[in-house]
């Protein structure tokens, strides 16, 4: 019961990025601790997606819950 539920989070998260991101990838803002105008997050149900922009390619660098803060060693490794 809990994996389905899982899933469909999961799916909805992806979902929700795939919407808004394509038409309009700058509508995230920048990550704060971060400061790199490439570097954005979408909040979702209170989950971060943290994802890189690179040129036309949109990159989902991370998903986590929206308390945390991003950790450079998170981030693809660390190569920010």
């Amino acid at each position: 019961m809990l994996d389905k539920i899982a899933v469909r989070f999961v799916d909805a998260l992806i979902d929700h990025a795939e919407v808004n991101l394509p038409a309009n990838p700058c509508s995230g803002r920048v990550v704060p601790e971060i400061g790199n105008s490439e570097i954005r997050e979408l909040i979702y149900r209170g989950y971060r997606i943290i994802y890189r922009i690179k040129g036309e390619i949109l990159e989902i660098m991370t998903v986590f819950g929206g308390h945390r803060l991003l950790r450079l060693d998170e981030s693809a490794g660390g190569n920010l």
